[in-house]
């Protein structure tokens, strides 16, 4: 009679890839990690003289950012590869998309090993990673 309204749910992986995208790229996983860096505080009656010094002092922070927003950022382009081939799905592929975005817990570490980054702080980073 004409095209379907109605899509089955298993057949709806444009919904789960948007999903994720927005847990991984935009809402969570990457602006979170920016937001833990923080502007250095000037102590008064310095002026400005100490700040670039300040913000050198941050390089554990900003090394984490970059390191955790390359991998974010494979780790995204690698799911959306892997949901080219996917033209439907199970309440498995589901609920295992669902661990995948625990990925959003990687800026906990992220912070945790930019602030204190011994063998402690690194194992934690490490096992952040879904």
């Amino acid at each position: 009679m004409g095209e379907e309204l109605y899509q089955p749910e298993s057949e709806e992986t444009d919904r789960l890839v948007a999903l994720s995208d927005g847990v991984i790229a935009i809402a969570i996983a990457i602006t979170l990690l920016v937001l833990e860096i923080t502007i250095p505080e000037v102590p008064s009656g310095n002026a400005t003289a100490a700040l670039p010094r300040l913000i050198l002092e941050q390089w554990p922070d900003f090394l984490a950012y970059v390191l955790s927003f390359l991998v974010i950022g494979l780790y995204w382009s690698l799911h959306r590869r892997t949901f080219i081939y996917i033209s439907q799905h199970d309440r498995g592929l589901v609920w295992l998309n669902l661990v995948f975005l625990l990925i959003a817990f990687i800026p906990y570490g992220t912070s945790l090993f930019s602030r204190y980054p011994s063998r402690f702080g690194m194992i934690f980073y490490a096992v952040c990673w879904p």
